[in-house]
């Protein structure tokens, strides 16, 4: 199912318990193309309890057929997928849990990707909080410039729509760091600014020279 510039996936409610049947994602077309998602509806099934012990209620034997599910019009909630500094925004079923959420995003995303809840905490993919109080390191482009800007942002998602709100180019979200608290990313962000500081342009916008996208692209950004 297409929206705008998404489309829907399917995931299991709980990998433990066939009887909860699916629910659904909403992400954008080009990372479910890159991550190889499947968007196929899954087929209806049947639930023999003698196949699932565990689902036995009082020894007694049943067998239940699990509909395939919709899309449907209920509300969503917002969950971010930091993979190794890109950041994925999931459009989750309300009614899906954090639990589900998890053990999906583990089937394709790196092995140490983060998630961001709704409530703005962070937490590993075993479900476990990381802080709730990180901060993110951003690195902006303005090709129409050919500038970048170094920034620093406790609420990342807010900062990007203000910066293209004030632009009249289109900005391009080029690597995200996410660091432990708001010390630990201006300690950072104050770093990265004095080690480029020969190709400043102006505040935190810098010149996109070969010399910083190489950093970008192959440090974990550890500043001396």
């Amino acid at each position: 199912m297409v929206r705008r510039n998404k489309e829907t996936v399917f995931i299991v409610r709980d990998l433990n318990n066939p009887l909860k049947g699916w629910g659904w994602v909403d992400l954008d077309i080009e990372v479910i193309k890159r991550f190889g998602l499947s968007t196929q509806r899954p087929q209806g099934i049947v639930i023999d309890s003698r196949e699932h012990k565990a689902l036995l209620a009082e020894g007694k034997r049943y067998t239940q057929c699990i509909n395939p599910p919709n899309r449907g019009t209920s509300g969503t909630k917002k969950f971010v997928v930091n993979n190794n500094g890109e950041l994925i925004n999931l459009s989750v079923q309300k009614t899906l849990t954090i639990e589900a959420v998890c053990a999906w995003v583990k089937t394709w995303a790196s092995h140490d990707a983060k998630i961001i809840t709704p409530g703005k905490k962070t937490i590993s993919l075993a479900g476990e909080a990381i802080s709730g109080s990180s901060a993110f390191i951003y690195f902006v482009l303005n090709a129409d410039s050919n500038a970048i800007k170094i920034g620093m942002a406790k609420d990342l998602d807010q900062r990007l729509k203000s910066l293209q709100t004030s632009s009249p180019a289109r900005l391009q979200l080029i690597k995200v760091v996410q660091l432990a608290n708001v010390k630990e990313a201006a300690e950072c962000e104050t770093k990265l600014h004095r080690k480029f500081a020969h190709l400043r342009l102006s505040g935190e916008w810098f010149k996109a020279e070969k010399e910083l996208f190489d950093h970008i692209e192959n440090s974990e950004i550890e500043i001396q």
